[in-house]
């Protein structure tokens, strides 16, 4: 009966032991850790010079990272303060390129439904423009609002009742004080 308690209490020291030993060797300081430490700031520049959204969003992820780790450490300090002030430029700099991207597949599915002469994608996306950008892109309720007249003479009608509320809400809208100037310009330049 010794036997089997002396065997017993050696392995629970034995498992006691390995626990401790392991409990040690996660809870080791950051700091001592160089090599992690400079191969998490050298990603950190890496992700920083590329432009991309993916690359924002890595670099914000990664220099998230090394603050939290390494932002208390003596030799991350000058890394950690400027990533304290870039990191916020950066979130604001990749926000407005994700509103520019979404805007561009926006113009630009409304391009593709007016050279393509697909008229109910042109309304579709028209109407998408307008309700987000309405003083940016006034000129899409003139588009919309020819579009009926002109399939009206080749014997398409299917349009005219939007032509007629496109038309009549820009005329609504539309002051020459605030509008004469862009349509000089637009007189200037292509006709």
């Amino acid at each position: 009966m010794k036997t089997i308690f002396r065997y017993t209490n050696l392995g629970l020291l034995l498992v006691v032991m390995m626990a401790m030993g392991t409990v040690a060797a996660v809870a080791q300081d950051p700091c001592a850790d160089a090599e992690g430490m400079t191969s998490l700031g050298d990603k950190v520049r890496a992700d920083f010079a590329v432009k991309t959204i993916e690359g924002r969003k890595a670099f914000l992820e990664s220099g998230k990272q090394f603050q939290e780790k390494y932002g208390k450490c003596e030799p991350g300090k000058e890394l950690d303060a400027w990533l304290t002030t870039t990191m916020p430029k950066t979130k604001v700099a990749l926000d407005k390129q994700i509103e520019d991207e979404a805007k561009k597949k926006l113009l630009t599915r409304f391009d593709t439904g007016l050279k393509a002469k697909n008229w109910d994608e042109v309304y579709a996306s028209g109407k998408e423009v307008l309700a987000k950008y309405p003083d940016e892109f006034r000129a899409v309720e003139l588009v919309l609002g020819s579009i009926g007249y002109d399939e009206m003479f080749a014997g398409n009608n299917k349009f005219s009742d939007e032509t007629l509320r496109f038309a009549s809400r820009h005329w609504r809208v539309w002051s020459p004080a605030k509008h004469s100037k862009r349509i000089l310009e637009f007189a200037r330049l292509y006709l």
